[in-house]
C-alpha cells in the first residue's frame, strides 16, 4: 500500500524502529521510531510524507496518522488506510521525557479513535464520557512506548 512504501527499512539516525500494539486486545499497531537527533527526525518526516506540513525547529516528537484521502474520478472522496498500522510516532533520544511521550501518545490516541471510533475501550463508559475514548488509548500507547524504550535501554 502506498501509505507504507516509504517506511521500509531503518531511516538514517534511527535507534529504534518497532511496531507496537496499544493493548493486548488491539489488532492495530503503531510504529515507534526513535532518532538520534532532531535533524534525523525532520529529515525522515520530510522524505516520508512530503505532502504533510513540515516539522518546526522546536519539534521534539511527531505523530503521523496513516490515512490518505483521494478524489475519485466521479468526484467522490476515497479514504485509504493501512490495514496494520494506524500511525507512526517519531521521538528524539535526548527528549524522551514523560512530557513528550504523553503529548505524542495523546496525538496517537486521537488517530486511534478516528480509526476505530466507538468499537473499543470501556464501551459503557464511553457512552457517558467521550473523554474516555481518548484517555484509555493514550494511557495504553504511553505504556507501550515506555516498555519499548526500556527494552532498548533508552529510559
Amino acid at each position: 500500500m502506498a501509505l507504507l512504501r516509504q517506511l521500509k527499512g531503518s531511516p538514517a539516525g534511527c535507534l529504534v524502529r518497532v511496531d507496537c500494539k496499544p493493548s493486548r486486545y488491539s489488532r492495530l499497531r503503531f510504529r515507534l521510531v526513535v532518532f538520534r537527533r532532531q535533524r534525523d527526525l525532520c529529515r525522515y518526516w520530510r522524505r516520508a510524507w512530503p505532502y504533510a506540513c513540515s516539522l518546526g525547529r522546536d519539534c521534539r516528537g511527531a505523530v503521523h496518522e496513516l490515512v490518505e484521502h483521494r478524489e475519485r474520478a466521479d468526484g467522490r472522496r476515497r479514504t485509504l488506510r493501512d490495514p496494520r498500522l494506524f500511525c507512526v510516532i517519531g521521538l528524539i533520544q535526548s527528549h524522551l521525557t514523560m512530557r513528550i511521550i504523553t503529548h505524542e501518545s495523546v496525538h496517537a490516541a486521537l488517530a486511534y479513535h478516528r480509526r476505530v471510533g466507538r468499537r473499543s475501550y470501556a464501551r459503557e463508559f464511553i457512552a457517558q464520557m467521550e473523554e474516555e475514548a481518548i484517555c484509555y488509548p493514550a494511557g495504553d500507547i504511553g505504556r507501550a512506548i515506555c516498555i519499548e524504550l526500556a527494552k532498548h535501554e533508552l529510559i
